[in-house]
């Protein structure tokens, strides 16, 4: 806000001059009280309805048909309020220079899906965060551009120091095998795991707190002070870029993210797409950016308030996409924990601090592992004997007789839903209106 205006001053009077003769004294004159000015009130901007964009791509096929419901008006309009200021974040630790040789250094290693890596992020953050000026990490991992402009990454190069490998998958290694690398001056890579992943239906462990706690074992220290989120950061230059989606449509419109597949490996993870058609449908007054690998299984959606960018985004632009987002919708997946890990824009997801998500999760894996608070995480566990000890972790719902060993981890209750299309009974039992509800939820 800004400062009132500074009101004028009273008029100095001025001083009668000695004369020899007595003169009348003058009338006082009554002193000019300041004028207060109106202080100028910010004015919010009533929240503009959402453009509904025609998609991007030639219509592949027909609208199914959305459920028998009324297609709900846009929300009504709040009166403008003021805008709120974003909560304040914990600045990350500077990090230490290179050449401070009393340094331990490490290079951590994990080389399995992205979305793991963005949860190993939060390992990383948290051992700087408890343990400042003590160590310079470098990472080698699967989906190295997740770690771009990451204040808590130092590259070592080929003067830094002797790389000793410790990733062997068969060996578990432990601080004596690290002080050894550091005492003979070398830098060791070791492999950083989340064994907690095989107590999870017990343990109240989440899935980035598991590898913080490979990471205690290693290192041999404790890290109590941890914020439970991924770590993504954004360049100055990336916020400023204007999203994919201004791009294409020529504004900077709201828009939720949908992922409507997966991969094959997972087949068990995936909702009836037909009933994500029929969400969107029913949602006409939100815009969807469809998005995802043109290796795995993404059934098109359609519809005047859907844009498909499928295929078409790298890490870094996914990871904008996510950041310039009001919202993400979709199955336990990388998008999941980008929308907890990647910074927000508070103006874009109505006001909040945190990204709304809606994570359609069934059976497969226990919300104590998965989920972030502010996440509406859509699950059956407890409520089916498949999965009344935690989550069944099961890999797919029929055979693909591909030879992969996820054949061998099968569904037991693969039910057909009123689209014809098989999906886990607990996936089934999650509706289209359930999903509609959770998504709404956020905006009202």
């Amino acid at each position: 806000m800004t400062d009132a205006p500074n009101a004028f001053q009273p008029a100095p009077q001025s001083v009668p001059q000695s004369v020899p003769q007595p003169v009348p004294q003058p009338v006082p004159q009554p002193v000019p009280q300041p004028v207060p000015q109106p202080v100028p009130q910010p004015v919010s901007q009533p929240v503009s309805q959402p453009v509904l964009q025609p998609v991007l791509q030639p219509v592949l096929q027909p609208v199914l048909q959305p459920v028998s419901q009324p297609v709900p008006q846009p929300v009504p309009q709040p009166a403008p309020q003021l805008v709120p200021q974003p909560a304040p974040q914990p600045a990350p630790q500077p990090v230490p220079k290179q050449n401070d040789k009393n340094l331990l250094k490490v290079i951590f290693y994990h080389h399995l899906s992205p979305g793991d890596i963005v949860c190993m992020t939060a390992a990383v953050r948290d051992l700087h965060r408890n343990y400042p000026k003590t160590y310079l990490t470098d990472v080698d991992t699967a989906a190295p551009d997740i770690w771009e402009s990451n204040p808590f990454i130092t590259t070592f190069g080929p003067n830094d120091g002797q790389v000793v490998d410790l990733i062997d998958e068969n060996r578990q290694y432990n601080h004596k095998d690290l002080k050894s690398v550091w005492a003979a001056g070398k830098i060791p890579r070791v492999r950083l795991n989340y064994t907690a992943i095989n107590r999870c239906n017990t343990s109240p462990t989440h899935f980035t707190e598991a590898f913080t706690e490979d990471l205690e074992r290693l290192l041999k220290i404790r890290i109590f002070d941890r914020l439970g989120t991924p770590d993504i950061h954004l360049s100055l230059d990336e916020t400023s870029w204007m999203s994919q989606v201004h791009e294409s449509v020529g504004r900077d419109i709201n828009y939720w993210v949908v992922v409507n597949g997966g991969k094959y490996d997972y087949t068990a993870k995936w909702w009836d797409p037909h009933r994500m058609q029929q969400v969107v449908s029913h949602m006409k007054h939100i815009n969807f950016v469809q998005c995802g690998e043109n290796a795995h299984f993404h059934h098109q959606l359609v519809g005047s308030n859907v844009i498909n960018l499928i295929g078409k985004t790298d890490m870094r632009q996914f990871i904008r996409l996510i950041y310039h987002s009001s919202g993400v919708v979709c199955p336990v997946t990388l998008a999941m924990h980008l929308a907890a890990g990647v910074p927000v824009r508070y103006e874009k997801c109505y006001g909040r601090h945190v990204r709304p998500c809606v994570v359609i999760a069934g059976g497969r894996e226990p919300m104590r592992w998965e989920a972030y608070n502010n996440h509406a995480y859509l699950h059956m566990c407890g409520r089916l004997t498949c999965c009344q000890g935690g989550a069944c972790w099961k890999s797919r719902v029929v055979k693909l007789g591909d030879s992969e060993e996820h054949d061998r981890s099968l569904c037991e209750f693969p039910e057909v839903t009123e689209n014809n299309t098989i999906i886990p009974k607990c996936l089934k039992m999650i509706t289209v209106d359930d999903v509609v509800r959770a998504i709404q939820s956020y905006i009202q």
